[in-house]
């Protein structure tokens, strides 16, 4: 893990101060929070000894496991008024913009992100969980990758980059599906599988088209009345085209089911599994799984409409298909999406929730 999570002195030293300040003559007990998360064999005292040896760990690249520890240890020990106001004090910057560690009054720690200065605080921040002492093995609880392209939605829409942002983000929320869907052991793969042919041969005869069998279906013709429940067999079937390719066409055929083994064949040819992809697909089978309960499902259009066109973006700047508007209306072009932020920072609180969650929820 990168030293984006080990703060350095300039980054520690002013809310470790605040924190001190604000413990006043209780500031003993980030002494014994502190004693409870090291080796026995460092010795602290007192609240300059706790510094001290803080400042040493700032030192090193390797994140100060300890410290954290530290926080959260003392956090547990005091009562929930207090844990509020350390949980404010405690915001430690990283080196990446408009984000920091702060541990949550129960002692988790997450990377929080300011996305909007005016807004009022709760509609400000999100969050995703980082570590929750002591299991270290367990950081970062959300993978990495997901951190960092929420990390980069936020810059991108602080520096009001709206589309980039908007794609990021959304990125982000497939990759998340895709994990809680595997982890419901709900499979991304399919199967296509090719039938071995039937052949037939035809001739007209005035307006009548003679079919013949040239072998290659599962069932004899001479069973099919049997089969249909009655003499002669008879009946319609409906056939389209479908595509063309070069010289050939290929043509659907439907009819009832009780025919196929009489007209083609169900033996496997070749059968190829391959990984289904793209957020439709995702946000479909999430919602199956009930993944998807707390994300109103008048939403689902719009992110997988969004998406697509950002993805595949179009270059005379007309959104094809329009993408809906979940308050009213529809956006048509990227320029009006560009000047609607609202869009993206309304979406972004309620994905990084619902990310989180996914991750967090066993």
């Amino acid at each position: 893990m990168s030293d984006r999570f080990s703060p350095n002195w300039e980054q520690l030293r002013q809310p470790l101060d605040s924190l001190i300040s604000l413990l006043g003559g209780d500031s003993h007990l980030l002494v014994k929070a502190f004693t409870s998360a090291v080796s026995p064999s460092i010795k602290v005292n007192s609240v300059n000894d706790v510094k001290n040896q803080l400042r040493l760990m700032s030192m090193s690249r390797d994140i100060p496991w300890a410290l954290f520890d530290t926080i959260s240890a003392l956090i547990e020990s005091l009562p929930r008024p207090t844990k509020k106001d350390v949980v404010e004090e405690m915001g430690i910057a990283t080196n990446r913009p408009y984000e920091k560690l702060r541990p949550d009054i129960n002692g988790r720690w997450r990377v929080v992100w300011r996305i909007d200065d005016r807004a009022a605080s709760e509609d400000a921040e999100i969050s995703l969980d980082w570590y929750v002492p002591p299991d270290q093995s367990g950081a970062p609880v959300v993978p990495t990758a997901i951190i960092d392209y929420i990390a980069g939605s936020v810059s991108l829409l602080r520096g009001d980059l709206v589309l980039p942002s908007a794609a990021l983000l959304l990125i982000a929320l497939e990759s998340a599906l895709w994990d809680d869907l595997a982890a419901k052991s709900i499979s991304r793969h399919s199967d296509r599988v090719t039938y071995t042919p039937a052949t037939w041969h035809f001739k007209r005869i005035g307006e009548k088209l003679v079919l013949t069998t040239g072998g290659g279906t599962d069932r004899d013709l001479r069973d099919m009345d049997d089969a249909v429940g009655f003499s002669p067999a008879q009946g319609t079937c409906e056939m389209r085209k479908l595509y063309t390719n070069g010289s050939k066409v290929s043509l659907q055929l439907d009819v009832d089911s009780v025919l196929v083994g009489f007209l083609a064949s169900e033996r496997e040819e070749t059968r190829v599994t391959f990984a289904d992809k793209g957020l439709s697909e995702a946000i479909q089978r999430a919602r199956k799984a009930g993944v998807l309960a707390a994300v109103p499902s008048q939403l689902d259009e719009t992110m997988v409409k969004l998406r697509n066109n950002l993805i595949h973006l179009p270059s005379k700047g007309v959104l094809d298909p329009p993408v809906p508007d979940p308050t009213s209306g529809t956006f048509v072009s990227l320029t009006e999406l560009q000047q609607e932020p609202q869009l993206v920072k309304g979406l972004m609180p309620l994905i990084v929730e619902l990310i989180n969650t996914i991750y967090v929820t066993p």
